[in-house]
């Protein structure tokens, strides 16, 4: 249809040389430009109505495509809804709870045991602090007397015969 816009335009172009001349010569060629201009005028309103038919199609196509992925997705949206339900049928804030609280259990129950295997079998009545404490104050009494010089050779080391010179 472009073409033939084309070619009536250049007849048109042929034509307008003949609308300068006088008399019948005149009168044709402004007939004949007047049908010309009315084909190009039908061709135009024509070629315009067929690419808004055009854009139309397109746009029609592009929603149909969307409308389509929009479906789908919803579908997606359903079935994964679906097995959500189902699972959250076997899981539910309730059951999570509960199996934490006996998780909490079970920790301060093993936390009993390993205190019970860790006590000491081998002190009858338990370890007297005071005895304790006087026993660590004879041992600091005792280096104090036994402290030497450096260079010397401490007692106890002399009493085994392992002193070693420095």
């Amino acid at each position: 249809m472009d073409k033939q816009v084309e070619q009536i335009e250049a007849k048109i172009n042929q034509l307008k040389p003949k609308l300068a001349q006088g008399g019948v010569a005149r009168d044709q060629a402004r007939s004949q430009i007047g049908q010309l201009l009315r084909q190009r005028k039908q061709l135009e309103t024509q070629l315009s109505s067929m690419r808004n038919q055009s854009l139309n199609l397109m746009s029609m196509a592009s929603v149909t495509t969307s409308i389509k992925a929009n479906v789908e997705t919803v579908k997606v949206m359903a079935q994964t809804a679906k097995e959500m339900r189902r699972e959250f049928k076997k899981l539910t804030p309730e059951k999570v709870q509960d199996l934490a609280d006996d998780m909490q259990e079970l920790m301060i129950d093993a936390q009993e045991i390993g205190d019970v295997l860790s006590q000491a079998y081998d002190v009858p009545g338990g370890v007297d602090e005071t005895c304790l404490d006087d026993e660590l104050d004879l041992i600091e009494a005792d280096l104090g007397t036994e402290m030497v010089a450096p260079g010397d050779t401490p007692v106890y080391l002399e009493a085994s015969g392992e002193g070693m010179a420095l």
